[in-house]
């Protein structure tokens, strides 16, 4: 190793691993990863391969239904059919695959409002000089027109684009028109709304299959195994699979870890100078449990999910099943009656993923009224909400794993005046959206954090600005848990901003 070099060691593959191995590079630090990295099982990947091939839609549907059918749940997202992705063990879901979440993630990018996060001890310009970096990473594809990233201060100098015809439907069109014809009303009452920014590698390759969900055949949604293929041509670089790191401690001013060996089942111990957790949330909470860091239960802040429908008034259109099923449009908006922060919403146009995997009680009719049911609902669409975390239920983890949840028992009515607010708006249109609500059990969104936010005291479980809890030196935590809370817009930019700002105060530029 170089004299002037510090040797890093940055655990998992997933979004936070790569972009701080690429800035760490960037540099020209010396990277080492550790990946439990599990691979999609051989029956995911024939799946996938026959869809790619034949585009035979309700042929990969039934075999994906097989395979996951005896281990179904609600809050595991599968690929493929496999659980490949996703370990679940009392409620807590970590992803152990190679890639981490964006094998199956929905790619909305969009950082938090700068209003949002102005009680920080860091400022949003803090933030925003990495978006690009980050952007070009991700390969993020946007509409030029897009109000919301004024409004949101992401002003990416990517390749904008106006036209999506791989990634449009006439649902979304439909609804856009509807919003554009009172924009003005709805500004004025602080309601925005736009087409989503969303992270593809190759837009025009989308088949409209319908599989977004369960992870996308054609590599069109952007996964970090690309940034990672791209890294190992680095020579600083050194990815190593098949390790799970158990515990960590200081000593010298190096960090020593014990890694588990999956091959040779065998443990063995390694040092660096630099250690940055970025294997995912619950994935460091446990590690910091089995490092004796934390040893007490701690406090878990999320972004409370809950799904509802839209409706679209006489609506004669045609829907088809086989549709690209991400997020379409972004609605944000305030209530200062509930919160004076964000309330975030994403419009879904219909498909039988969402619609099944959503409201799950419904595969059981999915073959025998399957046509029925989408002559009913070609005029609804899906709507995601989120909560920001000040008014959302949160959760308490203990060192075994044991969970309690502590519930805000106003949810259900905040979301019932969000949804009167938007219908009282919307009534000189074709719009509607129903008070049928779905709340997601609190971790089923993987929109949480805030576990050790940053302050300027640290105390207790608080963390400094460069992501250090306790007595660590050496050891950065980068993850929305050092987030001050977790807002409802996506989580994504912002923690991965947070994190690189985090690099540069390590490792300034000359």
């Amino acid at each position: 190793m170089k004299n002037d070099l510090k040797k890093n060691i940055v655990l998992g593959s997933g979004l936070s691993a790569m972009t701080a191995a690429a800035k760490l590079l960037k540099k020209n630090q010396i990277v080492y990863v550790y990946d439990v990295g599990i691979e999609p099982e051989k029956k995911s990947i024939e799946i996938k391969n026959n869809l790619r091939n034949n585009n035979k839609y309700f042929d990969a549907l039934t075999d994906i239904l097989k395979i996951s059918r005896k281990n179904y749940n609600l809050n595991n997202k599968f690929h493929f059919g496999s659980s490949f992705a996703y370990s679940s063990k009392k409620e807590i879901f970590n992803s152990y695959s190679k890639g981490g979440l964006t094998n199956i993630w929905g790619a909305n990018i969009l950082p938090y409002n700068q209003m949002d996060i102005k009680n920080w001890i860091i400022a949003n310009s803090d933030l925003v000089k990495n978006y690009n970096f980050i952007s070009d990473i991700i390969n993020v594809k946007s509409i030029e027109n897009n109000s919301l990233n004024e409004k949101f201060n992401y002003s990416y100098k990517n390749k904008y684009s106006e036209k999506r015809e791989g990634i449009r439907d006439d649902q979304t069109n439909k609804i856009l028109n509807e919003l554009n014809s009172i924009k003005e009303i709805l500004y004025k009452e602080n309601i925005f709304f736009g087409e989503t920014n969303i992270a593809l590698d190759d837009q025009n390759n989308c088949t409209k299959c319908g599989f977004c969900f369960y992870g996308c055949p054609h590599d069109v949604i952007f996964n970090s195994q690309k940034t990672l293929n791209q890294l190992n041509n680095n020579e600083n670089f050194h990815y190593n699979s098949n390790y799970k790191v158990i515990n960590f401690r200081e000593s010298d001013n190096n960090v020593v870890l014990k890694i588990y060996n999956y091959t040779n089942k065998k443990h063995f111990f390694e040092k660096c100078d630099k250690l940055f957790l970025t294997n995912g949330s619950f994935n460091i909470l446990e590690l910091l449990f089995n490092s004796q860091i934390i040893n007490e239960q701690v406090n878990i802040k999320q972004s409370q999910q809950f799904i509802f429908f839209g409706k679209i008034k006489n609506y004669k259109e045609k829907i088809d099943h086989k549709i690209n099923t991400m997020a379409k449009i972004n609605l944000e908006m305030l209530m200062n009656t509930i919160s004076k922060k964000f309330i975030h919403i994403q419009i879904y146009p219909m498909s039988d993923v969402i619609l099944f995997e959503s409201f799950y009680r419904l595969n059981f009719f999915k073959k025998i009224f399957q046509k029925l049911l989408f002559l009913i609902f070609k005029k609804y669409f899906i709507c995601i909400g989120y909560l920001p975390s000040e008014i959302s239920s949160s959760i308490n983890l203990s060192p075994k794993n044991k969970i309690r949840k502590n519930q805000n028992l106003n949810e259900k009515k905040n979301i019932s005046l969000i949804i009167k607010k938007l219908n009282d708006m919307l009534k000189k249109t074709n719009l509607k959206f129903l008070n049928l609500v779905k709340l997601m059990k609190i971790n089923a969104s993987f929109h949480v954090g805030a576990a050790f936010p940053m302050s300027k005291n640290k105390l207790n479980n608080e963390s400094d600005d460069l992501g250090r809890i306790k007595k660590m030196q050496n050891v950065h935590i980068l993850d929305p848990l050092i987030l001050p809370e977790i807002c409802s817009t996506t989580t994504t930019l912002t923690s991965l901003s947070n994190n690189l700002r985090i690099i540069d105060k390590i490792y300034p530029d000359e």
